[in-house]
């Protein structure tokens, strides 16, 4: 967009002075968009979703009554944490999609520059405005089940929500409380697994009396489990 600048006339060296230090000292007031405050919608996030609404960016030239060009850009910034992390250059709005657990921070800043004045600065004009994504902890949503007569083995399974990853503990442990042997494999976020009896011909007794499962799921900066430490043989 092109504008025009044009102040009223007044004679006199003292005149002509002040309309040359006006447009570089304060014609930023002549360019500043109507802008109110940023809105983020929900807030907090409780699933790292949320829409940041604020002045439309992107840049525009003007010219004042001297013919002096001005560019004025209009960005968007970010903060995580207090660090900056993003910047956006067009649109009136922008909506984030699996955020991490952080506070984040939003401002519309201002470039001005105009090689006649000599200008070249930035000013805030929205912001500072925040947002708190407080995701929920992971669950490992398992179950165990007996399989056949004895039972045969128990059907361990997971579903995980919130989860990057889980791991199993799974202890073999004869009647005297000696362990026969441990598996403790890294597995997905969905998934099973057979639990049979083992032996361990080096420990005395030799044979499985129970087992201790546990499924330990991680996610958002925490984790959570669930455990069974007595699933008799």
């Amino acid at each position: 967009m092109e504008t025009s600048i044009v102040g009223g006339s007044k004679a006199g060296v003292n005149a002509r002075v002040i309309r040359a230090w006006i447009p570089a000292v304060l014609a930023f007031g002549f360019f500043a968009q109507s802008a109110g405050a940023i809105s983020i919608s929900p807030s907090p996030s409780y699933d790292g979703n949320y829409t940041v609404y604020h002045a439309q960016l992107g840049c525009n030239s003007y010219w004042d009554e001297f013919g002096a060009q001005w560019d004025v850009c209009y960005y968007l910034t970010e903060g995580t944490n207090g660090s900056p992390s993003g910047s956006w250059s067009s649109g009136s709005s922008h909506y984030f999609s699996g955020k991490a657990e952080a506070t984040y921070s939003y401002t519309t800043t201002a470039h001005y520059y105009s090689y006649m004045w000599g200008v070249d600065t930035w000013q805030v004009v929205e912001g500072p405005a925040y947002v708190e994504v407080d995701l929920p902890p992971p669950f490992p949503d398992a179950t165990v089940a007996p399989v056949g007569f004895g039972p045969t083995y128990y059907r361990l399974e997971w579903s995980a929500t919130n989860a990057t990853s889980c791991e199993l503990d799974i202890i073999w442990i004869n009647s005297n409380g000696v362990w026969l042997d441990r598996y403790t494999p890294t597995v997905g976020t969905s998934g099973g697994y057979n639990i049979y009896p083992r032996t361990n011909p080096y420990v005395s007794p030799s044979n499985t009396d129970h087992v201790s499962a546990k499924v330990t799921c991680y996610g958002n900066g925490t984790s959570d489990y669930q455990h069974w430490p007595n699933l008799s043989f």
